[in-house]
């Protein structure tokens, strides 16, 4: 499967009713190891939220399994009151 694909698909798993639109995709290969970087849009989100509208996520896979992920952007905004439950 393409690595980009799973990234994104990450992303999306992690807030699944967002509307996340992905805005770019970037991949670095280092011998069996490789790092997806992706960026995203929420489009449910409003400005006045607790959650940031613009996301990004980083995954590492080594021989194809995946060993990191973390994000990069958001998904809450820095210092925004974390949101109800």
């Amino acid at each position: 499967m393409d690595p980009r694909i799973d990234a994104s698909i990450f992303m999306r798993r992690a807030y699944p009713d967002s509307g996340i639109k992905v805005t770019s995709r970037d991949i670095n290969v280092v011998g069996n190891s490789f790092t997806v970087g992706i960026t995203g849009e929420r489009e449910k989100v409003s400005s006045d939220e607790s959650y940031a509208r613009e996301i990004g996520v980083e995954c590492r896979f080594d021989d194809n399994i995946l060993t990191g992920f973390r994000w990069t952007a958001g998904p809450l905004l820095a210092g925004a009151p974390q949101p109800n439950r």
